[in-house]
């Protein structure tokens, strides 16, 4: 439940989000979900500017999700 509970909130960096959300779902038991479902999850929670800028179908892992939100905070402040 605290996983869908946290939002990104309006000025938190996409890493930060990201290694918070991380850390609540390695508490889950192991194997428990696949990375895919994971990004799914995050993806849903991330501040629109994100979403807009990153289609879903796109993101294949977390690396390529944080390489893709760094790019959004450098063009979109």
């Amino acid at each position: 439940m605290e996983i869908f509970e946290t939002k990104q909130a309006h000025d938190e960096v996409i890493d930060s989000f990201v290694c918070k959300q991380r850390a609540l779902l390695a508490k889950l038991p192991e194997g428990r979900h696949d990375e895919e479902t994971e990004l799914d999850f995050i993806y849903g929670l991330m501040q629109p500017k994100y979403r807009e800028s990153i289609p879903r179908h796109e993101i294949k892992t977390f690396r390529e999700l944080l390489d893709r939100g760094r790019t959004v905070e450098r063009t979109k402040h």
